[in-house]
Formats: C-alpha cells, structure tokens, sequence
C-alpha cells in the first residue's frame, strides 16, 4: 500500500473470506450519498468546474446537509471533485474529508489501498456491469481530446456524480462517455 502523509489512512482491512479481502475498505453508506445528491439536484445546483464544497464548515450533524462553498455562500453549482467531496462526509461515519479534484482524489483512493479493479475503458465496463453491491470510485484523466478529468460512482450499474450539462445527477453507468473514457476503478467497499 502506498502511504501518503499528506492524506490520512480513513480505509480498514476488509474482512478475511471477503470478495476484498487482502485490500482496505471504507465504511461507506451509498443510500446517504444517494439522498445528499438528489437533494442537491432537487434544490437546482448545476455543474460548474472549479466550484467546490467545503466540508469543514458544514455542520454534518445536521439530517439535510446544506454545504457552502469557499466563501460561505451557498452551494449552488459544484463540479465532480466537489460532489464526490460532499459525498464522502455524508456518507462515511467520520466525515471523512476528501481532497479537493479527480487527481488528488485518485491519489487519496492509492493511499488509502483501496483495490483498483480496472485500468482501461474495457476493464471499467466488465468491473461496473456486475450489480454485486460493491460502491466503486471511477475516474477519467484527461488526455488530449478532454482537457479536465472526471470523478464519479459507481454501484450496481448507475453512478453518482455532478456533470456537465446537469450538475449532480445519476444515471447508467455505461452512458457512452464514461464507457470510452474512464482509465481507472477503485473499490470503497
């Protein structure tokens, strides 16, 4: 497992006997992500690259989450590092804070040694079909058609995520962009 100090070890040992056993894991609740981004969809916040939620400002505690954004404005537009961000405060016990954009966040999903499950569009739709309950952190890095990356879940077949033209959203995993794009896949749990 690759350690990084600057991102803190939040993954556990998965269970001996378990599909993942011999990797980490995240206590990871997909139906409180779920809820934060419908929420987030139904009070009409749009997809914006560069905007970001701030989770250590936002009282988690609270049963309907409302984020702000760096400058203590209401969240009214978030990219996908941002939603993903809000996400993982809901929806992990401790709040886990996520770093900011896809390429920290894959970084933080290496040093937590978390399994990656694919490496290749390929490899990302045979891993992704499977409805096996296993929530799976998906990237896409940009290259020299796309000048900005992408973040999002994955779990039985419908991601979570904040897109363009639509903001925070789920919708069918092998949507035609993510099917030909995504490079890399991480198992939370």
């Amino acid at each position: 497992m690759t350690k990084n100090s600057n991102y803190p070890i939040v993954s556990t040992p998965a269970p001996d006997g378990s599909a993942l056993a011999g990797h980490r894991i995240l206590a990871y609740d997909w139906d409180a992500a779920r809820a934060y981004v419908m929420h987030q969809k139904a009070r009409g916040v749009r997809y914006e690259l560069g905007c970001k939620v701030n989770t250590q400002v936002s009282n988690l505690a609270d049963p309907d989450p409302h984020f702000v954004d760096e400058q203590g404005q209401s969240v009214l537009r978030v990219d996908c590092s941002g939603i993903q961000r809000g996400m993982m405060a809901v929806a992990t016990p401790s709040h886990v804070h996520l770093p900011d954009g896809s390429w920290e966040q894959d970084a933080w999903c290496a040093a937590q040694g978390l399994k990656v499950s694919a490496m290749d569009p390929s490899g990302y739709l045979d891993v992704c079909a499977n409805t096996d309950g296993h929530t799976r952190m998906c990237f896409i890095h940009p290259n020299e058609n796309e000048s900005i990356g992408h973040v999002f879940l994955v779990r039985n077949r419908v991601t979570l995520e904040s897109h363009g033209g639509c903001g925070p959203d789920s919708r069918p995993f092998d949507t035609h962009v993510l099917a030909v794009n995504t490079c890399k896949v991480y198992v939370l749990c």
